[in-house]
């Protein structure tokens, strides 16, 4: 069972689902989504330029997402727009590679379109060691998120840079991993998506966390066997299917708004 050809892919996109919900969940609290796209682009842009260079691939993509996040959030503490501007730069250098570097588009198909019915178990495995780091850091996680957030739920000494830090590692390394595993479309709409829907009926961190993984296991799933249903990629069908199954839900709620109101 654990040579199926599915069983790999499917085990790690379930698990990224489940981490970048809870990622994405603790960049929406600190309003820092953004944030995300940078990191994601900066991830992409590494690995592609490792490629052209011959170097490993997932360092280079974490040290230069890395460099990008230190500096967005230590350094200059930038404005959203400005960090748009990185996220362009990032795609900026990425198209300039892939026009001067031939043998670049295999690997760039990777990162850009993503190829997650080939993952294979060395991949898988990687991710289930960031699983459970992630459980074992649960309690310092929690603590940050909770002393981070816009608004927060308890209140406590300021945390000092080296009391993130696990946190700022841990959240690179879900964010490098799932655009390497998932491309980088799939795992943009799974770190921003479930946490800004989760946002409207949460009430309390731990409700966020818990509704943010829920939608992100629930709009991957569907994407899964629709896709395999169909015989489409994943990536557009986890996009295309979750704004459809959002505007549908979206009409329903203001139908049934309408329809309460003109009875009354």
């Amino acid at each position: 069972m654990l040579d199926s050809f599915w069983l790999w892919p499917f085990l790690s996109g379930l698990g990224a689902s489940i981490l970048l919900g809870l990622a994405g969940a603790s960049l929406f609290m600190r309003s820092a989504s953004v944030q995300g796209l940078a990191i994601a682009q900066g991830a992409a842009a590494g690995g592609i330029l490792a490629a052209a260079l011959a170097l490993p691939i997932l360092p280079v993509a974490f040290l230069l997402a890395g460099g990008i996040y230190w500096w967005i959030q230590y350094a200059v503490r930038l404005k959203p727009e400005r960090i748009l501007l990185i996220f362009l730069l990032g795609g900026a250098l990425i198209n300039a590679l892939l026009a001067n570097t031939a043998h670049l588009h295999t690997s760039a198909d990777r990162w850009l379109a993503g190829d997650i019915y080939y993952v294979a178990r060395s991949d898988a495995l990687w991710l289930l060691i960031l699983g459970g780091l992630t459980l074992v850091l649960a309690p310092l996680l929690r603590k940050v998120w909770q002393q981070s957030q816009l608004a927060p739920d308890c209140y406590g000494p300021p945390l000092t840079v080296l009391q993130r830090l696990p946190e700022a590692l841990w959240l690179l390394c879900v964010v490098v991993l799932s655009s390497y595993l998932l491309g980088l479309p799939a795992s943009l709409f799974l770190l921003l998506f479930p946490a800004w829907l989760s946002a409207y009926w949460s009430r309390g961190l731990s409700s966020f966390l818990c509704w943010s993984i829920s939608l992100g296991v629930l709009l991957f799933l569907m994407a899964w066997f629709t896709a395999l249903w169909l015989d489409q990629p994943f990536a557009p069908v986890l996009i295309l299917g979750g704004c459809a199954c959002f505007l549908w839900g979206y009409a329903v709620y203001r139908l049934t708004a309408l329809v309460r109101a003109y009875f009354r």
